[in-house]
C-alpha cells in the first residue's frame, strides 16, 4: 500500500472573508508605495523573513548582531551562518517566483534545504537536501516539550511523491492563500528532511504567495507574523496533526490561522509604507534640494543603521561610489555622522535626525 497525505479544507465565509481582506490590504500596501522604493521593500521584507524565520527555530542573534550578519557578512559562528543562509534562501524563493517557468516540486524543496543548512556544523547539515533515514521528532523551542512524532523515514519518499501531486492540485484548485498554507502544513507533517523542515516549510509558502501578488513581492514578512504568534503557531499546528502523523487530515483551522497571519503580515507593511511616506514628505519639506536617492538612503538608515557604504549602495539600489558621494552629502549636511576608519567604517544617523523622522513614527 503507498502512503499518501491528504489535506483538507473546505473554504466558507469565514475563510473567505479573510482571504478578500488579505487582498484588499495587499493592494493598498501597492498602490501606496513610492517609485523607487521597491527594491528596498523587497530588500527589507526579505530580510525580515529570512531573520524571523530562524528566531521560530531558536536563533539566538539580536537585531543588531543579525544585521551585521545579514549586511555585513559578519561573523562564522552556527548562529550567523544559519541567519545569513535564510536571508539567501529568501532571496531565492522570490527570484524563483518570478520566473514563470519555476516549479515547487521536490527538487526545489530539497534546493531550499540545502541552501538553509549550508555550512553549519553536524550531520544534518552533511545530510542537507537529503530525505532523512532516522526518526524525527518536533520540539517546541519556546517551551522545549515535544510536540509532535513524525513518520517512519521508509513512509518519506511516497508521503513527499503524495505531497508533490497534491500541491499541484491546490495551485491549480485553491486560492493561494489556502495552497500556502497546504503545503506550509504538509512538510512539516512529513517532516522529510533531518533540520529545517519549518523553514523550508515557511519558503514554500512564501513562494506560492509571491507568485500571486500576495506578499507584494515579497515586501511582507509572513514569517515576522508567525513569530508574533510564536506559541499559537506551535498550538495550531499540533491540534490540527495531532501527536503524529495522520494521512488524512481537515487543515481549516491551521488554514484560518495561516491566512490570518497572513493578514498582519500585509497590514505590517501597510503600515510601514505609510509612515514611510510621511518621513519621505517630511524630509522633502525640510530638506529642499535632497535627492530623492538620498532620502531612500536616509530611511534605509533609519531601519538599518549603522551601515557600510557598501550596504547603503545595496539599499539604495546605487553604485559603490555613488554611495559614497552620497554618504559625505549627508555627514556634511548634518544627517549623517561617520563612526571608525578604513574597512571598519559605519555610517548611521545623527540623533537630530533620528529624532526628526521620528516625529512621523506613529502609526508604524
Amino acid at each position: 500500500m503507498r502512503r499518501t497525505i491528504t489535506l483538507r479544507c473546505d473554504i466558507d465565509d469565514g475563510l473567505r472573508s479573510q482571504i478578500e481582506g488579505v487582498q484588499r490590504v495587499a493592494n493598498a500596501a501597492q498602490a501606496a508605495i513610492p517609485v523607487g522604493y521597491a527594491g528596498f521593500l523587497r530588500r527589507r521584507g526579505g530580510y525580515l523573513s529570512g531573520r524571523t524565520s530562524t528566531v521560530i527555530e531558536g536563533n539566538p542573534l539580536d537585531e543588531a548582531a543579525s544585521q551585521l550578519a545579514a549586511f555585513d557578512g559578519e561573523g562564522d559562528s552556527p548562529a550567523q551562518i544559519d541567519l545569513r543562509n535564510s536571508v539567501e534562501a529568501c532571496a531565492l524563493a522570490l527570484d524563483w517566483a518570478q520566473d514563470a517557468s519555476f516549479q515547487l516540486d521536490q527538487g526545489s524543496m530539497r534546493a531550499f534545504n540545502s541552501v538553509l543548512l549550508r555550512g553549519l556544523p553536524g550531520r544534518a547539515a552533511e545530510h542537507r537536501g537529503r530525505y532523512r533515514l532516522g526518526g524525527s521528532m518536533v520540539m517546541n523551542t519556546a517551551t522545549g516539550r515535544i510536540v509532535y512524532t513524525t513518520p517512519p523515514p521508509i513512509w518519506v519518499p511516497e508521503l513527499m511523491d503524495s505531497l508533490q501531486s497534491q500541491i499541484a492540485e491546490w495551485l491549480r484548485d485553491d486560492p493561494p492563500e489556502v495552497a500556502a498554507a497546504k503545503a506550509h502544513f504538509g512538510l512539516v507533517s512529513v517532516h522529510p528532511f533531518e533540520d529545517g523542515n519549518g523553514r523550508t516549510a515557511r519558503l514554500m509558502a512564501d513562494v506560492i504567495l509571491h507568485r500571486a501578488g500576495v506578499t507584494v513581492e515579497g515586501m511582507a514578512s509572513l514569517s515576522g507574523a508567525i513569530l508574533s504568534r510564536h506559541a499559537e503557531y506551535y498550538e495550531t499546528l499540533t491540534a490540527v496533526q495531532g501527536g503524529e502523523f495522520q494521512a488524512v487530515v481537515d487543515v481549516a483551522p491551521f488554514v484560518r490561522f495561516h491566512t490570518s497571519a497572513l493578514w498582519e503580515a500585509v497590514a505590517a507593511l501597510e503600515r510601514y509604507v505609510a509612515a514611510l511616506n510621511r518621513r519621505r514628505a517630511m524630509l522633502q519639506a525640510d530638506a529642499a534640494g535632497l535627492s530623492e536617492r538620498r532620502i531612500l538612503g536616509l530611511l534605509a538608515m533609519l531601519e538599518f543603521s549603522p551601515v557600510a557604504a557598501t550596504t547603503y549602495a545595496d539599499l539604495a539600489e546605487c553604485s559603490p561610489q555613488t554611495a559614497r558621494t552620497d554618504l559625505a552629502a549627508l555627514v556634511d549636511a548634518g544627517f549623517v555622522e561617520r563612526r571608525g576608519r578604513g574597512k571598519a567604517t559605519r555610517y548611521t544617523l545623527t540623533e537630530s535626525a533620528r529624532a526628526r523622522l521620528s516625529e512621523a513614527q506613529s502609526g508604524v
